[in-house]
């Protein structure tokens, strides 16, 4: 029987060593190893002395805390980082969060561990296998300068084939990264700072044995792909004779290089007033806008995820992603060239990075069905997808909120998906029944905003200004001064727009945290120069919620509007917040005279 020796790097975080009870076949590897911390591992930076297993932050490396350590978790209340009462908790040397458990240090990123490791004469010509059984998060190995492999898993051990290593000594080296791995969310348990668990290092505890490979070895198994038709999807099956036991993978073979195929007849267009005006006269157009032009569904932003919700959205205050896979019809001609489930499978992770944001049908027409659809929080249940289609006057609409124009070269998911695409738009099956007209339109793709934007304040607190209003980030706020002698209502900001535009309304997100600052009346004003003010456009009361909120009024041309916050829900609190503040441009124009 065959045996591959196994080098373990393992034991609890409170162990001293690991020697004790040892079998056969595995080297331990505990003790005194050298690390580089880096955001590019390379040989300049300095070297440390850590023991392993263990983590370099409880070993007094990394950064010290601080009011400027970026942590990875959401903090939902910041008024540590102002108030008065926390100040001689945020000096230096006397560092004290009370919003989660404190780490001595604090390190995100690139560090390599590195050790010389003897290989002994009785392993002459015989597989070893690297084991790592706590990795966070993501492992990059190399044996003598060169490169083995990587892993990444927050759950499982990585494991490494070193290949027959001759016997003496061997230069290891392990890459630990622990950055933020992406659609996992910042509060997510396994990562956050919020359960110190954006530590880096190697822990855990493995038991040691020698790995029965019966009469062949399964470090390799390769299965030539050609004349297997592409793309297609496969599934590979690995078993045990004569058992049920069995494990099974689902593969997707793609052409190795997809030839770019070119529009035919299909008009390809980023620009939603072109893609309107080619179907009014006819043509049959790919629509593929920028996330500005994508109309947001009323209430919270949707940030789109190949992952589903993080426990619960209202549990996590909206935490993306806020999705839950998509759903489509296989058997749809669309997808004759790109085979899938009705699910989100592994290959649409490549099209969901590519997809900022989705298509919102809200109060659309039942027959405009996409064909491809999002699942939405159930919370919000809102209509939404990522490719739709539609008849428009005398032309042909296909809107496709997957960037396919601007993937990588090498990015042969994408190529493979706009390969079908434009294939089933340039056949007769492409021939969408639902009628879509302008105004239905335009609630789905409004055209890009070309004017700039500033903001001020009659008044703002520390941390909070009012750029925050503006800067597409629903975490930050606008917040006005709450401690000492905090000025009272009425609160304003002024929003500077260049050149004169055409308003037709504001969206409004409040504060997303808490209700603390919620607005309750308001005001709405609009000038041409920024001085004279008359009526309001607009005035009323907000609702009593954390969603987004829409005011139209009648078009008029502004450069400044001014938003008056009369009055708040707690009347006992006189300050006021807001998120965000999105300014309505319509379509008409101005010439100099009217101006």
């Amino acid at each position: 029987m065959k045996t591959r020796h196994v080098l373990n790097v393992a034991s609890l975080l409170s162990a001293l060593c690991l020697g004790q009870g040892l079998m056969a076949g595995t080297l331990d590897l505990a003790g005194d190893w050298q690390v580089q911390l880096q955001p590019a591992w390379n040989e300049a930076a300095p070297m440390h002395k850590l023991h392993l297993p263990g983590s370099l932050q409880a070993q007094g490396l990394g950064e010290e805390i601080s009011v400027n350590t970026k942590w990875i978790g959401e903090v939902l209340d910041r008024s540590w980082y102002t108030a008065a009462r926390y100040e001689k908790y945020r000096q230096p040397g006397n560092v004290k969060i009370p919003f989660w458990l404190q780490p001595d240090r604090h390190f995100v990123g690139a560090a390599i561990y590195r050790r010389m490791i003897g290989i002994p004469q009785d392993w002459a010509g015989k597989r070893v296998c690297l084991s790592l059984e706590r990795v966070h998060i993501s492992s990059k190995v190399w044996l003598d300068g060169k490169e083995i492999g990587t892993g990444n898993s927050l759950s499982t051990p990585h494991r490494f084939d070193l290949g027959k290593l001759a016997p003496g000594t061997h230069k290891l080296e392990i890459g630990i990264d622990n950055g933020m791995p992406a659609l996992v969310g910042e509060n997510s348990h396994c990562v956050s700072d919020q359960m110190q668990t954006d530590w880096n290092g190697i822990v855990g505890k493995l038991p040691p044995r020698d790995l029965p490979l019966g009469q062949s070895s399964l470090g390799k198994i390769e299965i030539p792909l050609a004349g297997l038709p592409t793309p297609s999807r496969l599934k590979f099956v690995i078993g045990i004779a004569d058992t049920v036991i069995e494990n099974h993978w689902d593969i997707w073979v793609y052409p190795a290089s997809t030839p770019r195929p070119t529009a035919g007849a299909i008009v390809i267009t980023r620009n939603p007033a072109e893609a309107w005006q080619k179907v009014a006269d006819g043509a049959a157009v790919l629509l593929i806008p920028s996330v500005k032009s994508i109309v947001d569904p009323e209430g919270p932003k949707v940030a789109l995820g190949f992952s589903t919700i993080f426990w619960n959205s209202a549990w996590a205050k909206n935490q993306p992603p806020n999705t839950l896979g998509i759903l489509c019809d296989p058997k749809h001609p669309a997808f004759a060239g790109f085979p899938t489930d009705f699910h989100s499978n592994y290959q649409w992770w490549y099209l969901i990075q590519l997809a900022s944001k989705p298509l919102c049908l809200d109060g659309q027409a039942p027959g405009l069905r996409p064909i491809v659809q999002v699942i939405d929080d159930w919370f919000t249940a809102h209509r939404l997808g990522l490719v739709v289609e539609a008849k428009c006057g005398k032309g042909k609409l296909l809107v496709c909120a997957i960037d396919v124009e601007n993937a990588k070269p090498d990015d042969i998911v994408a190529a493979q998906f706009r390969a079908s695409l434009l294939g089933y738009m340039n056949s007769a099956a492409f021939a969408p029944k639902q009628a879509l007209d302008a105004a239905a339109f335009a609630k789905i793709i409004k055209p890009e905003d070309q004017v700039k934007y500033s903001v001020r304040a009659d008044c703002e607190a520390p941390g909070y200004p009012a750029e925050n209003v503006i800067d597409g980030d629903p975490k930050t706020c606008w917040h006005t001064p709450w401690e000492g002698n905090a000025p009272k209502f009425p609160h304003e900001l002024v929003i500077g727009l260049h050149p004169l535009s055409v308003v037709t309304g504001c969206r409004f997100l409040p504060r997303q945290d808490m209700a603390n600052g919620r607005i309750k009346e308001y005001a709405l004003y609009a000038s041409v120069d920024g001085k004279e003010w008359g009526q309001p456009v607009a005035q009323g009361e907000f609702k009593n919620n954390d969603e987004r909120q829409t005011v139209d009024f009648q078009p008029v041309q502004a450069s400044h509007l001014k938003f008056v916050a009369l009055s708040a829900y707690n009347p006992q609190l006189p300050f006021a917040a807001l998120a965000e503040i999105e300014v309505i441009v319509g379509p008409m124009k101005f010439n100099a005279k009217d101006r």
